[in-house]
């Protein structure tokens, strides 16, 4: 029987009443196993040995995102699941200007809280946008065909461990703004579950029945967020 020692990185199972088995590389570089209850050590080992080239590359992505950054000059952002080269011009008016592949950053100071702050504007103001102008009356439309039509507000807001809430107090739903990193297809997927909370306040069978009637590709999509999101300050950045 082989062991899980004979990889050369820390692993850690939790096991769970779950159907798939999940796996993810946290920022301490340890790859986290979900797996179902019933499935053997070896059953898990047999896994990682075929996922151990994908781990491996999962590993030195995570190096690559947590290494520090001194300067946003030549680095990559996302915006909507599309990547721009990131140049930094000093200026006397702060502003920011998205080519085909550039995204351009005109500001006063040199620090980079502050070109945070900047960029973490420009960004929710792009998040908003979208989302107000096609993808939440999508989300609303596809959730009326279930017969999910109760109203609810929409918020975004900076979230180190969530992707999204619903609150039945407020009535509202809010979104990370570290989304709008992510394809339109990703952004659906969380707004949708959010959605679906409306008329299952907990992840029960009903649920999932819901939220895949809805979104059939929702396990994709969900699936790619999970494995790829880790949240930073700098956390645009790819």
């Amino acid at each position: 029987m082989n062991d899980i020692k004979d990889f050369d990185y820390n692993v850690i199972i939790n096991r769970k009443n779950i159907k798939s088995i999940y796996i993810r590389v946290d920022k301490d570089l340890n790859v986290i196993i979900n797996a179902n209850k019933k499935l053997s050590t070896q059953g898990v080992y047999n896994v990682l040995r075929l996922k151990d080239d994908w781990i491996r590359k999962q590993i030195k992505k995570m190096e690559k995102r947590y290494a520090s950054v001194d300067s946003y000059e030549g680095q990559t952002i996302s915006i909507l699941g599309k990547r721009y080269e990131m140049e930094v011009v000093k200026s006397d008016k702060d502003d920011i200007e998205v080519t085909s592949d550039k995204f351009i950053l005109y500001s006063k100071e040199d620090d980079m809280g502050y070109q945070t702050k900047l960029i973490n504007d420009y960004l929710k103001t792009v998040f908003s946008d979208i989302l107000n102008n096609k993808l939440l009356q999508e989300c609303k439309q596809i959730a009326e065909e279930v017969g999910i039509r109760r109203k609810f507000s929409l918020r975004i807001r900076l979230m180190k461990t969530r992707f999204g809430s619903y609150s039945v107090k407020t009535e509202s739903i809010c979104l990370n703004l570290c989304l709008v990193k992510y394809s339109n297809e990703v952004i659906k997927s969380v707004l949708l579950h959010e959605i679906c909370h409306l008329r299952h306040l907990n992840h029960q069978k009903g649920f999932y029945r819901t939220l895949h009637k809805m979104f059939p590709d929702y396990d994709r999509y969900a699936d790619e967020l999970r494995s790829d999101f880790v949240f930073k300050d700098t956390w645009f950045l790819v």
